[in-house]
């Protein structure tokens, strides 16, 4: 087993070597490698969001709920997931107050709806439509937190991560120049020493007897 699994790992090391024989193909990935610090700290900040949204709306949204069932069943809110008809207090909202409890019942079922929203997961308008008749607030923050998202994170992400991997090119193109000029310097010594060798006098000119002289002695 343990055999099987170093092979396994050498053909991914093969692969990571492969990327040396194709420049194009090593610098996007190292690109990609130098935006994920972007990333990771884009998505921190967005789960910032997500958790004082979801605070907000959950807080209003539970406190909604309460009001349209019967809290006076000690299981009341195992019945909202079980048999609604048994608490709900006013049927004609049967719908509303499932769908209020299945998005925003719980912080995480909350803080899931604010990230599917985002998205695309589910559609935001429906989740507006039910946040308009908990409260006008409620609403207008779920909208606000979705539009910014849209707007300004997604934009601000992409130009950032844009700009990371534009710099990590220039700094690649750098190094690639570097490598190039290195080189040069290194066929320029070798050049240098080589007139060197064949100019046995030192007197800075190679005749033609010196160079038969070091055709001769090879």
């Amino acid at each position: 087993g343990g055999a099987i699994k170093g092979l396994k790992m050498l053909r991914i090391i093969r692969i990571f070597k492969a990327f040396r024989f194709c420049q194009q193909l090593s610098s996007w990935a190292t690109m990609m490698l130098d935006s994920i610090a972007t990333v990771f700290w884009t998505c921190v900040m967005f789960s910032g969001m997500i958790f004082f949204t979801a605070i907000l709306i959950c807080s209003s949204c539970t406190s909604w709920i309460q009001r349209q069932v019967d809290t006076s069943n000690a299981d009341w809110y195992r019945l909202l997931s079980e048999d609604l008809d048994a608490v709900l207090k006013d049927n004609s909202k049967k719908q509303l107050v499932s769908d209020i409890h299945r998005w925003f019942g719980t912080f995480m079922g909350t803080a899931d709806t604010l990230l599917q929203a985002s998205l695309g997961g589910i559609d935001w308008g429906d989740c507006t439509n039910a946040l308009g008749e908990v409260h006008g607030l409620t609403k207008l923050a779920f909208m606000g937190f979705v539009v910014y998202f849209l707007v300004a994170v997604m934009n601000i992400v992409t130009a950032v991560v844009l700009d990371s991997a534009m710099e990590s090119a220039h700094s690649q193109h750098g190094y690639q120049i570097s490598k190039i000029l290195d080189s040069q310097k290194q066929d320029l010594h070798r050049i240098r020493k080589f007139f060197e060798a064949v100019d046995i006098n030192q007197n800075g000119v190679i005749d033609r007897e010196e160079v038969d002289t070091c055709i001769g002695a090879d």
